[in-house]
């Protein structure tokens, strides 16, 4: 008798065929994506007025920062307010990833191990990877911010900002160990970072030739996120 070709020869164990609709239904559908990038749009939407209620706090109710005078002053506790910001978050998280390695196979030849990390690792690394890009825009962000703050109280807005970028990498560390998509509220980090380059920009711009300085400024990066998201747009 012909053996059909839906089923297993004796001996062969259970048959391993993917049929078509076992294969629809194991791929993500475009619904799902689109649901998924709703519940992100929200978490976002719910998150920028909290850090925004976060910074004002801190703004207003934190005393006046004293020997402000000069601006040699004012820069130099802008570095003391980085330092702070990179033990909180990229020293914090080169740590993790050492001591997830730590008396392990990764210890001896991480190369060797490669893709054999467990997910656990590989979120943190994918944060750290993160921390180090937006720690980069962070400091050039919070070091033009001080050179726009002419005293104790403006000197304010620097704290306020660092301490919002700290919240914001430990939500986005944690919320990617709970669910990937709890990380978005963490991106506060960026957004938070372009706010302050797109003032700091406008700002000298405006010094250097008033109205045309800060469209010679800002034209050229809004032109290109305008692209960015048109081009996603079409993608999708």
């Amino acid at each position: 008798m012909a053996t059909s070709a839906s089923q297993p020869m004796m001996g062969e164990g259970p048959s391993t065929e993917v049929t078509p609709d076992v294969q629809v239904r194991m791929e993500p559908t475009l619904s799902f994506y689109k649901r998924g990038n709703r519940q992100i749009l929200l978490l976002m939407v719910v998150a920028l007025p909290i850090a925004l209620a976060v910074w004002l706090g801190m703004f207003f109710l934190l005393p006046e920062i004293h020997n402000m005078d000069t601006p040699a002053d004012r820069h130099e506790f802008t570095f003391r307010c980085l330092a702070v910001a990179t033990l909180m978050t990229l020293a914090l998280n080169i740590e993790c990833v050492a001591h997830g390695r730590i008396f392990t196979a990764f210890a001896v030849d991480p190369i060797a191990q490669q893709g054999n990390e467990p997910y656990s690792m590989k979120v943190n690394m994918r944060v750290l990877s993160q921390t180090v890009e937006q720690l980069i825009l962070f400091g050039v962000a919070l070091l033009g911010l001080a050179s726009y703050s002419a005293d104790g109280k403006q000197m304010r807005a620097v704290v306020a900002t660092t301490v919002v970028f700290v919240i914001s990498r430990w939500v986005y560390w944690g919320g990617y160990h709970y669910a990937p998509r709890l990380r978005t509220p963490g991106n506060i980090s960026l957004v938070q970072s372009l706010i302050v380059l797109i003032y700091v920009a406008g700002r000298f711009g405006n010094e250097m030739a008033g109205v045309p300085g800060v469209m010679l400024c800002l034209l050229p990066f809004v032109g290109a996120e305008v692209l960015l998201v048109l081009e996603r747009g079409m993608v999708n």
